[in-house]
């Protein structure tokens, strides 16, 4: 089920009332606007070989390694002929800090189908601090690149019995006019809290098989 409410202005997520009424400490709170801070997609561009060195990731472009993990973040119907597995990784820091993500595109250059799933685990966050951090990303998530945010809406989606907040946007890129939709939104993971990015060229854009895959989401 969803309910439409248009937005022409930048969207404010109030997910106040479903934060404990506990404060995370000071070391998460730092921890939490250095991992968030930037985009969560910044975050995947910079983290470097350092990382790699201990470790700490396992990556694969295994297509069948993409679904299982998926599977291990949220159960959702992913169209795989507009979204086809591409890309899967893990990052454990010490067991304190763990983020899972796939990345499902064709591959079309900048006019791609482009959907991007993570689920982040951080010790002494409850997931309602995590969703709210990463609707935080959301909201900063593509500053500073070519596109441009016409227009928003904000659609709420039932997941696990409660309703959860999207944006549904209307985009160009500033270099090639070329136009696009973006959905973006955060819910409950199998662990931690899950994020979710999904851009289409406006052309390929399918508002009901859109719907049909969020409203899958378990």
């Amino acid at each position: 089920m969803s309910s439409e409410r248009q937005n022409e202005d930048e969207l404010d997520f109030d997910y106040a009332d479903r934060v404990p009424k506990r404060g995370m400490s000071t070391g998460t709170k730092i921890l939490l606007g250095f991992l968030i801070g930037g985009g969560v997609l910044g975050l995947i561009c910079c983290l470097g070989g350092i990382y790699l060195a201990f470790n700490m990731f396992e990556v694969s472009k295994n297509p069948a390694d993409v679904i299982a993990t998926t599977n291990e973040i949220t159960t959702i119907d992913i169209p795989q002929d507009q979204f086809p597995p591409q890309l899967s990784m893990k990052m454990n820091m010490f067991g304190f800090y763990k983020m899972t993500m796939v990345v499902y595109s064709n591959n079309n250059g900048q006019n791609s189908n482009y959907l991007f799933l993570a689920s982040m685990e951080l010790a002494e966050a409850s997931a309602e601090e995590l969703e709210q951090a990463l609707n935080q990303a959301s909201k900063d998530q593509g500053k500073g690149n070519d596109l441009r945010i016409d227009s928003n809406e904000t659609r709420e989606i039932e997941i696990q019995g409660a309703p959860r907040e999207f944006t549904f946007s209307e985009a160009t890129n500033n270099k090639t006019g070329d136009k696009f939709r973006q959905i973006k939104g955060a819910f409950p993971a199998k662990k931690g809290s899950a994020f979710i990015i999904i851009q289409v060229p406006e052309e390929e854009y399918d508002d009901e098989a859109m719907m049909q895959m969020l409203e899958s989401i378990e």
